[in-house]
């Protein structure tokens, strides 16, 4: 196929066509033949005649119905080849042979009774692989080529003594007796019995504890009591085992190396040592611990001889004794057996007796070269053993001098403890230092290590601390209890609520233990969790409570009525910590609401009265977060609820979240507008907000200085007026902006973006990403409440923060911010006032302006002055270079209007130039007033530029520009193509 498509070679193969009969034919041949052959091993045929000939027919054959098939079949049919079918491989089948009963197959595999032993009865005859009438013809054998050939023995008076024999006693199933069965029976025989050992990791999930070591290991710890306990024939039990692993992932490297090696020189025999006596489950099964002295005298005791009995760093006997090697002792025999094993089974059975032939001197040698050399590898075996014995005794030796010098170091610390102990002084010294060291163990995750160091802080506390005596028992519990030791856990907790009862740390530490041990639902541990909460109302105290009320048995409404009731009471009385006890017991026997939204809840009123009570309990302890997780289930248990927004607020103040808090208020009010506490909520409300010191405005006050240090001649400014992205033919414009032409300049909206919030949160998705800072201000459409969202926003207010919520999610600035050195662009929030139309400076009560737009305040004389009050906090920044203001509505009256009816009204606000010039603005950028303008008046420059978008008679659209303010070194009024 290669050939026939290449024109290079149709038009040589044309033309050695056509000089057919002419002296350079064989030439233009023998050419064409030298590149087809050059061509030919490239795509794996031959480059002889024959081979190409073979692999075009087997070509033309696969393709013959392909579309170009026909083609290349005519094509080649005047060089004389043809498609031709290739041959078929044969498959050869194998002999399929009868299957022999089941009495010779359990025989020959060892499985049946020993009176099945190999006779002439029942062993097969290796003969029969064969044909059984090929087998007749066979001519005899002498008997030791049989023997010699099959491993039989010539001394059996049972074996066959030829082929043909054997076929006539065996049968024609023999295959048991092939020399390699009965190496398989041999091996299977000589197979030592094997025990599988499957290791799980103890923690959960497999994780490992961190050792603040240098360099940092971690120690992972498994053990086989998760493996099944069946095991398979052949097979032995395992006994329970423990293992830890030590890891350093920076003792792999070749710089941590060294440190390395010596940590785990350190640290392996400590863990070796004290690593199983963390955990109950190994602590069960290693034996008791021997008592230092013994119990009768030393003469009582006897040892059996030839036994050693000695401790690190005594005298050791000499273990290392040449053995007696001779030909009788049990260890040469089995260097023997073990020799004829690895030498084969043909000198294995010809050491067995038999014929005596002078071939077998040769299997006899192989035997004892073997035989040598395993008596060699022992011999090096038992050197390795003896020296690595030696270097035992000599760490013994040392570790013995170690321990004397640390006994003596120990009593003359104690005698001095024991000396000092009169002054109190030093005591509570001591127990400060141990108090050090078991808050670092702790931290370190040394929990065994940190419980025997509060021990020792306890022994040197007077008995009369009863407070601090109970911090040190509650602290050894955690210590106890992080190592699985829970009875004493829940001794030391105990003995903490006894010496403070009136601590919900003591009593949480004895629930924790008590559900450890299985008991978490048991009254002692609920009673326990319920002081937690009632003295300390943590979440975790909480949590806890909750999980010993836990039932999944329905609802309990006796005990739901009986604590919601008590908690009631308990806030009535100004007791918080009961009432929230009370009320988390009655939360906990609440069944969850359904998962299935199809599915109709049954309590959400319910419900949503408990989170709310809890919620004021919290905020009454001024736990504010938790609080604010209770008001906001109890909202989303029951959205029509008007307490559960007030109390949600209530959390919102307490967390600085002032404009959240505002939407709360304001929702309460739409579902009961005689909720005086909401209302009173809503004032306050609107009082902090404008100091901006919720978490949001910090955040946002944060980015003012981001850009400060970029460079001054590379930053362009652009301003957008009016683009209402409502409009079909302006989004069309906005979403034709070059993607990368502006995306190191900064970009000023002053409003009117667009209608509904659906719609702004689009044009923010258009705008945004083409531009490096985008600056904000709403307009008056932004603040309208169009019909579809009258039940997401109670008032313009709750979209104005909404809106600044969505500022943030897309990152665009809504505070003042430097862009680069010396330039700063300052947003100022604006409405109109009617005083701005200076023939008639009052407003229309008739007037139909913004009315879609609903305010909680007075909206012709108190909304423009609160807008100027949310600017106070971004006046006084230190402003310094080109200072650029913007706004929607206007902030002089010489800047031009429409001078129809009741239009100036709501085209500016006079008052908002006055904190242009307390800004020192060099520049402001205003909107809404769709006449454009562009001068300097009293050192300001004043511009507007709406956005014009007009659709020709062909239907195309007029890429209006954009209008640049400033050029990277000063101000300006230029027009640049989007």
């Amino acid at each position: 196929n290669a050939f026939a498509s290449s024109e290079q070679f149709g038009r040589r193969l044309r033309k050695c066509m056509k000089s057919r009969g002419k002296p350079e034919y064989l030439r233009l041949v023998s050419e064409q033949w030298q590149a087809a052959a050059q061509l030919a091993p490239l795509y794996g045929y031959y480059n002889d005649f024959e081979g190409l000939q073979a692999a075009l027919q087997r070509a033309l054959w696969v393709v013959r119905d392909e579309p170009d098939g026909p083609t290349l079949h005519s094509r080649f049919h005047e060089l004389g080849f043809h498609a031709k079918q290739p041959l078929k491989a044969k498959v050869i089948k194998r002999r399929k042979l009868p299957s022999p009963p089941l009495d010779l197959f359990l025989a020959r595999n060892g499985l049946g009774p020993p009176s099945w032993g190999p006779s002439s009865e029942n062993m097969p005859d290796p003969g029969s692989e064969t044909d059984p009438e090929q087998s007749d013809d066979l001519p005899d054998e002498p008997p030791d080529v049989f023997d010699d050939t099959y491993g039989g023995s010539s001394g059996s008076p049972n074996a066959p003594r030829n082929h043909r024999q054997a076929h006539r006693v065996h049968g024609d199933f023999a295959a048991a007796v092939h020399p390699e069965m009965l190496k398989r029976a041999k091996k299977r025989e000589d197979t030592v019995p094997t025990c599988n050992l499957e290791l799980t990791p103890i923690l959960r999930y497999g994780d490992g504890l961190q050792l603040y070591t240098s360099p940092t290991c971690y120690v992972y710890f498994y053990s086989n009591l998760k493996q099944a306990w069946t095991v398979r024939p052949g097979h032995l039990r395992p006994l329970p085992c423990f293992a830890v692993a030590l890891s350093c992932p920076a003792g792999a490297k070749r710089a941590g190396r060294t440190a390395w090696l010596r940590l785990r020189h350190r640290l392996v025999p400590m863990l070796r040592q004290t690593a199983f006596l963390l955990f109950r489950e190994a602590r069960g099964i290693l034996p008791r611990s021997l008592r230092a002295d013994s119990s009768f005298d030393a003469e009582a005791y006897t040892t059996q001889e030839g036994m050693l009995v000695a401790r690190p760093g005594d005298a050791q006997l000499e273990l290392d004794e040449e053995l007696d090697h001779g030909e009788g002792s049990e260890e040469e025999r089995e260097i023997l057996a073990l020799a004829r094993k690895r030498a084969g089974n043909g000198a294995a059975a010809n050491l067995g007796g038999g014929m005596f032939d002078f071939d077998d001197l040769e299997d006899v040698d192989r035997v004892e070269e073997v035989a040598e050399e395993i008596r060699q590898e022992r011999q090096q075996q038992r050197r390795k053993r003896c020296a690595a014995r030696e270097v035992w005794r000599r760490d013994a030796r040392q570790q013995a001098k170690q321990s004397e010098y640390f006994k003596a170091a120990e009593a003359r610390r104690l005698s001095e403890v024991s000396t000092s102990f009169a002054d109190s002084g030093v005591a509570k010294a001591e127990a400060l230092v141990w108090k050090q060291m078991a808050r670092k163990a702790f931290q370190y995750g040394d929990y065994f290590v940190a419980q025997l160091y509060y021990s020792e802080e306890l022994a040197r506390l007077p008995a009369d601390d009863g407070e601090r005596r109970a911090v040190v028992h509650s602290n050894r519990s955690v210590c106890l209890a992080k190592v699985r030791h829970f009875e004493a856990a829940l001794e030391d907790a105990r003995q903490a609520t006894q010496l403070r009862p009136t601590w919900g740390r003591a009593w949480a530490r004895f629930g924790s233990a008590s559900a450890s041990l299985g008991r978490a639902s048991s009254q002692d541990a609920r009673d326990a969790w319920f002081k937690a909460v009632a003295f300390d109302p943590s979440s975790q105290h909480i949590e806890g409570l909750s999980a010993s009320y836990k039932s999944d048995f329905g609802i309990n409404q006796d005990l739901v009525q009986e604590h919601q009731e008590k908690g009631n009471e308990a806030l009535r009385v100004q007791e918080s910590g009961a009432a929230i006890a009370h009320y988390t017991v009655a939360i906990a026997n609440v069944p969850p609401p359904p998962l299935d939204p199809k599915k109709k809840d049954e309590l959400p009123l319910l419900r949503s009265v408990l989170f709310a009570n809890r919620c004021l309990a919290l905020s009454r302890h001024k736990l504010w977060d938790l609080a604010l997780e209770d008001g906001q289930r109890a909202v989303d248990s029951k959205e029509d609820y008007a307490k559960a927004h007030i109390r949600l607020g209530v959390a919102q103040l307490g967390c600085s979240l002032n404009e959240q808090a505002y939407v709360s208020f304001a929702n309460a009010l739409r579902h009961d507008e005689n909720e005086y506490s909401a209302r009173k909520g809503r004032e306050i409300c609107l009082g902090l907000i404008p100091r901006w010191e919720s978490r949001l405005a910090m955040w946002r006050r944060a980015r003012f200085a981001r850009d400060i240090g970029r460079p001054f001649g590379d930053t362009n400014i652009y301003a957008m007026s009016e683009v209402h992205y409502d409009n079909p033919q302006n989004e069309e414009w906005a979403n034709s902006i070059h993607a990368t032409k502006f995306l190191d300049d900064v970009l000023l909206i002053t409003g009117n973006l667009a209608d509904s919030f659906r719609v702004l949160e689009r044009a923010f998705t258009c705008l945004r990403p083409k531009f490096r800072r985008v600056f904000y201000v709403p307009g008056n459409h932004e603040l309208w409440i169009v019909r579809t969202e009258a039940q997401k926003f109670p008032d313009s207010l709750c979209k104005l923060w909404a809106i600044m919520e969505l500022c943030d999610r897309f990152d665009i600035d809504i505070f003042p911010a430097a862009v680069c050195k010396d330039v700063y662009i300052v947003p100022l929030l604006s409405w109109c006032n009617a005083a701005f139309d200076t023939r008639d400076p009052f407003p229309n009560p008739k007037s139909e302006a913004n009315r879609a737009a609903k305010w909680p305040i007075d909206r012709d004389q108190q909304v423009w002055r609160y807008m100027l009050r949310l600017n106070q906090a971004n006046l006084d920044k230190p402003y310094h270079g080109t200072v650029i203001t913007f706004s929607h509505y206007a902030p002089r009256t010489s800047c031009p209007v429409f001078m129809e009816k009741d239009v100036a009204k709501t085209s500016g606000c006079p008052e908002l130039d006055e904190q242009v010039r307390d800004i020192r603005s060099s520049c402001h950028v205003y909107g809404h007033t769709l006449c454009r303008f562009n001068q300097t008046v009293d050192g300001v420059k004043y511009v507007h530029r709406p956005l014009l978008v007009e659709v020709d008679f062909d239907g195309t659209l007029s890429k209006d520009s954009v209008t640049r303010v400033f050029n990277g070194s000063h101000l300006c009024f230029d027009m640049v193509d989007i």
